[in-house]
């Protein structure tokens, strides 16, 4: 028996780090879009950049704010409420539309959710399936077995579900503080920018 928990163990670990590759691939994939195109626009625009100037220029402003990375060392006070992973992509791809220009642009995001819908409805009937059964054998010993197997594979496929919901949560946990740091650092931006006015 603790074979069989030692390799569930395992293989819920491999998947659950390959969802978050994947995860962390498709937001890739998505910032990819509109982070070009801010990288375009400051190459066109760096001659508006000054020493010792502010820089008027919103748009380029903006086209910064992109590639900034914020760190947020706050622990959170309770359990977030769950987030769909689809909901965090919309989420950013709303915050950036400004950056996102046509249909090329679109298609790559709609592509990008397009593949986590198709995942997640995947999931959805791996989880909905019955464990598959064992052939029965003549012999006790092999029912024996193959109820233990059988078991197995519930309960590997239980700890699969309920580790999913567990690591979604964690996910929407993350994204929303990131979010909350983006909005505190521009609330900081605006007053650098309105003591730089001031002066």
């Amino acid at each position: 028996k603790m074979l069989v928990d030692v390799a569930a163990w395992q293989v819920i670990n491999s998947m659950r780090m390959e969802r978050i590759q994947f995860n962390q691939l498709c937001l890739q994939n998505v910032a990819n879009v509109y982070r070009k195109n801010a990288y375009l626009a400051l190459l066109r625009g760096f001659e508006n950049f000054k020493v010792n100037e502010k820089l008027e220029d919103i748009h380029l402003r903006r086209c910064l704010q992109v590639f900034r990375e914020p760190i947020e060392f706050t622990v959170e006070a309770g359990v977030p409420k769950r987030r769909d992973f689809e909901e965090t992509i919309n989420t950013k791809v709303e915050a950036n539309k400004h950056l996102i220009y046509g249909e090329k642009d679109m298609s790559i995001i709609h592509t990008v959710l397009s593949q986590v819908s198709r995942r997640k409805s995947k999931e959805k009937e791996l989880s909905a399936e019955p464990a598959p059964s064992v052939v029965s054998s003549s012999s006790s010993e092999g029912n024996r077995s193959g109820d233990r197997r059988s078991a197995a594979r519930r309960r590997l496929a239980t700890s699969l579900t309920n580790l999913g919901h567990f690591f979604d949560a964690e996910q929407v946990q993350e994204q929303e503080q990131e979010r909350e740091q983006q909005q505190e650092q521009e609330q900081e931006q605006e007053i650098e920018i309105e003591k730089y006015v001031d002066l």
